[in-house]
């Protein structure tokens, strides 16, 4: 048997819900299977922000998870598409069976919107992680954010 590569832990949370607010989102992220360097993480369904699109979308560590280094400090963020692309940098592996923790701000639309689901995949070299939904606090991703 294969075992499927998968992330075994994918959670998601957001500081505030208010409209037109800066908004700090927090990504917890462990996988089955090692990430290479050049290995591209993918966070879809962050529609609705007001966030200009960057290609160098600041990314902090959380809890001391070594999380920012593993992606260079920074991700691509696109806007349109609600979606933030992380790369394994250089000399970086995300390590099986590991937590990493991070977080990035976004800016909420001017007006409520529905909750978002969001999901993330994972593509490289020797990985290729499906899409899955994240799991989400309910009380920290309220339908009116």
């Amino acid at each position: 048997l294969v075992r499927a590569e998968i992330f075994t832990v994918k959670a998601i949370s957001q500081q505030t819900p208010n409209p037109g607010e800066a908004n700090t989102l927090t990504v917890t992220l462990a996988s089955n299977v090692a990430l290479a360097a050049a290995t591209k993480i993918t966070l879809t369904g962050l529609t609705g922000s007001m966030r200009t699109s960057t290609n160098s979308l600041l990314i902090v560590d959380v809890g001391g998870t070594g999380a920012a280094a593993i992606f260079g400090g920074a991700g691509v963020w696109f806007r349109n598409a609600g979606t933030l692309t992380l790369q394994v940098a250089v000399g970086q592996e995300f390590t099986a069976n590991t937590a990493y923790v991070f977080s990035f701000s976004l800016v909420n639309p001017a007006t409520s919107q529905a909750a978002r689901s969001v999901s993330v995949s994972a593509t490289g070299s020797a990985v290729s992680i499906a899409s899955a939904p994240m799991s989400v606090d309910p009380l920290c991703l309220p339908a009116r954010g």
